[in-house]
């Protein structure tokens, strides 16, 4: 039989020992004991008292004002993020259960989908719940901001 370098020799390393058992016993012992110094987190007086705290103080707007332009864009795709992640939950969900249970009982899926394989499709899913959910929440509020500004201009 020809040797080869799979049938070369293994030399197996001696295992590594970590110096805190080499370590004498007193520097082990003072290791844990060493208290911490730390400072108390100063109180804000007014909040103890119901007031509000001094800060930023924000110009009143009337009850007919309405946002600027890029108050609502924001509002909107705050609110598309907020749509599409809770789609996203749901449709990884759905597609998790089906897909976990067909890798351990179908034989097909269990010979051929590796972790890989489904780690992709049930993310795509959620990809696919969180942009379809998102696009459309943000068309959504395009409509309505159109349509709205056709009614004020007639």
């Amino acid at each position: 039989m020809e040797l080869t370098p799979a049938h070369s020799i293994h030399i197996r390393a001696r295992p590594f020992r970590l110096r805190s058992r080499l370590a004498p016993p007193q520097q082990q012992k003072n290791k844990g004991n060493a208290k911490r110094v730390t400072k108390p987190l100063p109180i804000n007086r007014s909040s103890a008292r119901g007031e509000k705290p001094p800060g930023r103080k924000r110009a009143k707007r009337g009850a007919m004002a309405g946002r600027s332009p890029k108050e609502e864009s924001s509002a909107a795709v705050r609110e598309a993020v907020l749509l599409g992640g809770k789609n996203a939950a749901i449709a990884g969900t759905v597609v998790a259960v089906p897909t976990l249970v067909a890798c351990r009982v179908l034989p097909w899926a269990k010979h051929n989908l590796n972790y890989t394989a489904q780690a992709l499709i049930i993310s795509a899913a959620c990809i696919a719940g969180f942009f379809i959910t998102a696009d459309k929440t943000i068309l959504r509020n395009a409509r309505q901001n159109t349509i709205g500004r056709i009614d004020k201009s007639t």
